[in-house]
């Protein structure tokens, strides 16, 4: 990265019949805003640099939400996965048919089979989050709506 010195750039400008001490105070006032403005670029150029390295793509998803909650529970496993929305096909059979039975529970039988379209399980992937960021739900899903490809959709799932 170019680093550039706002004051040595100012001074080297002015033209040398007029350069006095005054002269250069005054113009290193009028750089003060300019020199607050560097400050701040060369402190986000990194953390930039950082998100602009990533994509959609399923390791880089993966990557950045393992980074940003590296620090505070799993320092040393990285525990948050991204998996593809698989089902195994369902067919419901007649009777007459001979196969293996489908059973279909109630609600308070707590075993819940989920029947899909085609088009609800196109596109989307399961984000497979530690129960103890639970809390961090709407962060996580700032973070992935910001970094996935538009049109895929996502279930985060708290392991």
């Amino acid at each position: 990265m170019i680093e550039l010195d706002i004051n040595k750039s100012s001074i080297n400008i002015t033209p040398p019949r007029i350069r006095s001490y005054e002269w250069i105070a005054i113009i290193n006032a009028l750089n003060t805003p300019f020199k607050h403005l560097l400050n701040d670029f060369y402190k986000d150029y990194g953390r930039i640099k950082y998100e602009m390295a990533f994509n959609g793509q399923k390791l880089y998803l993966e990557q950045v939400l393992n980074d940003r909650f590296n620090d505070r529970f799993d320092e040393v496993q990285r525990r948050i996965e991204i998996a593809d929305f698989y089902t195994l096909p369902l067919y419901v059979f007649n009777q007459s048919e001979n196969n293996e039975p489908v059973y279909l529970h109630n609600h308070s039988e707590n075993n819940p089979l989920y029947l899909y379209n085609r088009i609800e399980v196109s596109g989307v992937f399961l984000v497979k989050v530690p129960i103890e960021l639970k809390t961090y739900e709407i962060l996580i899903r700032s973070i992935l709506n910001r970094y996935k490809i538009q049109g895929k959709k996502y279930k985060i799932i708290y392991v």
